[in-house]
């Protein structure tokens, strides 16, 4: 059967020696729920094996609401729980020892007049009791977790993303009508003319790419139902490939603006056009890439902080470029 959740896993270090209580609290996800009832389910595993005199670290999950979450950067971190405050706290979490994974275990959250956000973090701050044991003085260890996310209704997708699998299928059957149709006249005029122009071509690889972009996300977006995870590389190949379809789009104005069409027969005769359409490139895969990488604490899109703002410059500046040559 298949499992519909948003599924989160990954690897974190708790303690040390230095006392830095950012070291003892870690951000997991965020997730979105609709009005209702919504569920989630965590487990841990502890990567290394403890002494005699150590005693099994039992972290607590915190769960704070959107509306609470921006003041968490300006409290200490062992303070977030009651200063923030955590409207809901799963505590001594068991973690499974020797390459075990721990129980599962669920907690449940509810929504009765809008939709929240709900962000999810680890926390394991020793009191001064286990601190003055001689093994936990220093005491520091690694675990993994698996988190998982359900809506009322057992969707796997965050509020944000509800109908994202209904608007993919809806824009990819859109402009594969448009492909069709932009192909169908294009057969016809190189019937008629005996070629292509190298504009056509130009067009018809950007929405090739476009399309290929929608193809793969809507593929991420099936999988992501399927398993809770969906195909990261899909998904990022989709970013890049929508990016490079509208540099494209954007380099083919700014040419035909620069005279290519008109004065001169050839695109290599625009000054400086291809170096900084690679250059241009580069930089917005590079970006997607970021992007892509960046902590979703405080990020609700791809494109999102200093990322979104260098692409706004870049756009912007490709625009006056453009409007220039005109």
């Amino acid at each position: 059967m298949a499992v519909e959740c948003k599924v989160q896993s990954g690897t974190l270090t708790f303690g040390g020696p230095t006392g830095n209580q950012d070291s003892q609290w870690k951000f997991l996800g965020k997730f979105g729920y609709a009005i209702g009832t919504g569920r989630y389910e965590i487990r841990l595993r502890l990567h290394n094996s403890l002494d005699q005199d150590q005693v099994l670290p039992r972290p607590h999950l915190e769960i704070f609401l959107d509306e609470d979450w921006p003041q968490h950067g300006r409290i200490a971190a062992c303070r977030r729980a009651e200063d923030v405050p955590a409207r809901k706290t799963h505590g001594m979490l068991s973690p499974g020892q020797f390459g075990i994974w721990g129980p599962w275990e669920v907690g449940m959250l509810y929504q009765t007049v809008r939709s929240h956000i709900w962000y999810f973090a680890l926390s394991d701050c020793p009191d001064e009791l286990l601190l003055s044991m001689p093994g936990n003085k220093n005491f520091s260890y690694t675990v993994d977790y698996e988190i998982r996310w359900r809506q009322f209704d057992d969707s796997e997708l965050s509020m944000e993303m509800r109908y994202m699998p209904m608007a993919t299928v809806l824009a990819l059957l859109i402009l594969s009508a448009m492909a069709c149709w932009f192909a169908a006249k294009s057969q016809s005029l190189r019937r008629t003319v005996g070629k292509l122009h190298p504009v056509v071509r130009s067009l018809l690889l950007a929405m090739g790419l476009q399309w290929t972009s929608q193809a793969l996300h809507l593929l991420h977006l099936l999988d992501y139902q399927k398993d809770g995870r969906g195909l990261q590389l899909a998904d990022g190949l989709a970013e890049v490939l929508f990016m490079l379809s509208q540099v494209g789009a954007a380099s083919l104005l700014i040419a035909i603006a620069q005279g290519y069409s008109l004065v001169r027969s050839k695109l290599g005769e625009v000054e400086l056009l291809v170096p900084v359409v690679v250059v241009v490139t580069v930089l917005h895969v590079a970006l997607v890439a970021i992007g892509k990488m960046q902590s979703e604490d405080y990020k609700y899109h791809e494109n999102e902080g200093l990322v979104g703002w260098i692409l706004l410059l870049v756009r912007l500046s490709l625009f006056v470029w453009f409007r220039s040559g005109c």
